[in-house]
């Protein structure tokens, strides 16, 4: 439905309801993730994603995650405009603690601008999203 001065999109998405704020323009939508949450409220949880640490970050952010079940995993990172500005593709993994860094550049080894991110883990049964804060 619209609002004032733009739009807002839901969707669900694996047990994961999304809102988003923004403008659908020439068929592409431009938006801010404003509300994330589950819709679902007795999924089994598969796996923990801590905050990226340090966040907000200079150089390089940690992104840790515990699963609890051997899980084909996909996490991705998306620009304030919802655009995908960096995947570390999908993986089968092993129950136990997993740690990735990330040096804030895109796919093409480009260097990225301050700004804010959000980082999107699933693990096929669950989708967790966590803000990250850029400063150079």
């Amino acid at each position: 439905y619209s609002k004032k001065h733009g739009l807002i999109f839901r969707a669900e998405e694996g047990g994961v309801s999304y809102e988003l704020t923004g403008a659908k323009i020439g068929g592409t939508l431009y938006g801010i993730i404003t509300s994330v949450a589950d819709a679902d409220r007795n999924v089994h949880e598969s796996m923990n994603v801590m905050h990226p640490y340090p966040n907000p970050f200079n150089a390089s952010t940690t992104i840790e995650y515990i699963l609890f079940d051997e899980s084909t995993v996909s996490i991705r990172i998306y620009g304030i405009l919802g655009n995908l500005v960096r995947s570390f593709g999908t993986e089968r993994k092993a129950p136990g603690r997993h740690l990735l860094r990330w040096s804030l550049v895109d796919d093409a080894g480009m260097k990225l601008a301050s700004g804010v991110y959000f980082l999107r883990v699933n693990d096929g049964k669950r989708t967790v999203i966590k803000r990250i804060l850029a400063i150079q």
